[in-house]
């Protein structure tokens, strides 16, 4: 009989703030699936992939495990390989993992380097190591609109921007305190952080072209097309079950 209640804040042009209550969510359901999947260790961040299928969490002992959230019972499809786990101990930072806008790559935050592994095979594609890179524990990642380029910030107080291509470093800001959270601006070539004492820090990458994080159309055309695609690959599977 247990019931959760979560709030959910919603805004437009014309309208104020409000405030919803939403019972019976089937957040019980969800949260007794992660409890026995991951009973080892407390969740530090989720991530939904842009198409909606799966939900990649990210736990306090440096365990990644993805979820597929189409299936009744929420089937694990991944759990990280032990070299890929990292010692995420600290209470107050986040950890964030994050998703390529087109759901093809997950980046993960790792010790001295980020990794990217690939939707479905969740084989690592993508290994983001460089001798001028971060000292310590990567903290977070996040992608710029168009999937180009990565930022990555870390506990060495260092936010690196990557060029997924080559795989090496566009440029690096040297911080005075440990960035906590980072995100792009989806209509030009900036990224917003937040710093441990809560101060925000809003810098323009000139080193990367003027158009470089400005796709989002092409975005949402993209994951509708893989998401369509998706689903006629069911429908056949399901056909050939039938069969």
């Amino acid at each position: 009989n247990t019931k959760a209640q979560h709030y959910f804040w919603s805004a437009s042009k014309n309208q104020n703030l409000s405030k919803k209550t939403v019972h019976n969510l089937n957040f019980l359901n969800l949260l007794l699936s992660f409890f026995f999947l991951c009973v080892d260790c407390s969740i530090k961040y989720l991530a939904y992939d842009p198409l909606g299928k799966y939900l990649a969490s990210y736990g306090i002992n440096g365990g990644i495990r993805i979820f597929d959230m189409t299936d009744d019972n929420y089937k694990q499809v991944f759990i990280s390989p032990r070299g890929i786990k990292v010692d995420i101990s600290d209470e107050e930072l986040r950890y964030q993992l994050s998703w390529s806008p087109n759901g093809t790559l997950l980046a993960l935050p790792g010790t001295n380097n980020i990794f990217c592994i690939e939707r479905d095979t969740w084989m690592n594609k993508v290994l983001l190591p460089d001798k001028n890179g971060h000292t310590g524990l990567v903290s977070g990642v996040c992608w710029s609109y168009n999937g180009a380029y990565l930022a990555s910030y870390g506990q060495d107080k260092q936010i690196i921007i990557w060029d997924i291509k080559t795989t090496q470093q566009v440029t690096k800001y040297e911080l005075l305190e440990t960035c906590v959270t980072l995100t792009w601006s989806p209509t030009n070539n900036t990224i917003a952080a937040i710093n441990s004492q809560g101060m925000l820090m809003q810098q323009q990458i000139t080193e990367i072209s003027k158009d470089a994080c400005c796709s989002i159309k092409s975005n949402v055309k993209t994951i509708t097309k893989a998401k369509k695609e998706e689903e006629e690959q069911q429908q056949q599977q399901d056909i050939n079950v039938v069969d």
